[in-house]
């Protein structure tokens, strides 16, 4: 071989060399699309609004109730999630009397205990608290609604008067909801 051609085909391998040293010099990756069951993970995800819940009109009188008796209202709200997840619903009386909080009379020096109250469907009311903590009473699923009764149930010894009380209510996203 003479020494043009020596000369040029070592040009050519030098050549072939720098082409395949070029990208990553230039900072260019070079990827081999995964093979089925390779290591490679891809993810995902829906951003979501979360829950959107409101309360309907309330019926809440339950007019006169004897010592020991009990009266429903069914429903007493209807709550609407107009959000793109579940909403988990809780309960509790802002009304309190030496530290039981329930319905009070007018002085509040008499309460009717929360545990004598009960939120939530239909068959599924949950007994609220007698303290400053919330009861999960149901959860309204995304783009539904809820019926909600209000159930009381008086002592037998409960002192004749007038009581009222104010149930807090409370919506939040569920850990599972929307998926």
């Amino acid at each position: 071989m003479n020494t043009t051609k020596k000369i040029a085909v070592a040009l050519a391998v030098m050549m072939v060399a720098a082409a395949m040293a070029a990208p990553a010099a230039m900072g260019i990756e070079v990827k081999a699309t995964p093979a089925p069951g390779s290591d490679d993970a891809e993810y995902t995800a829906t951003v979501r609004q979360g829950q959107s819940t409101s309360i309907g009109a309330v019926t809440g009188s339950f007019g006169n109730i004897l010592r020991g008796a009990t009266a429903e209202k069914s429903p007493s709200f209807t709550l609407t999630n107009s959000g793109d997840w579940d909403a988990s619903v809780e309960a509790k009386f802002s009304n309190s009397s030496s530290g039981t909080y329930g319905m009070t009379n007018a002085t509040e020096a008499l309460v009717i205990p929360g545990t004598s109250f009960s939120l939530g469907p239909d068959g599924s009311e949950m007994a609220l608290k007698a303290t400053d903590t919330y009861t999960t009473i149901g959860t309204v699923t995304d783009g539904a609604t809820l019926d909600c009764d209000a159930k009381l149930i008086v002592p037998d010894g409960q002192t004749a008067d007038a009581y009222t009380g104010t149930v807090l209510l409370r919506f939040s996203n569920t850990a599972t909801g929307g998926y």
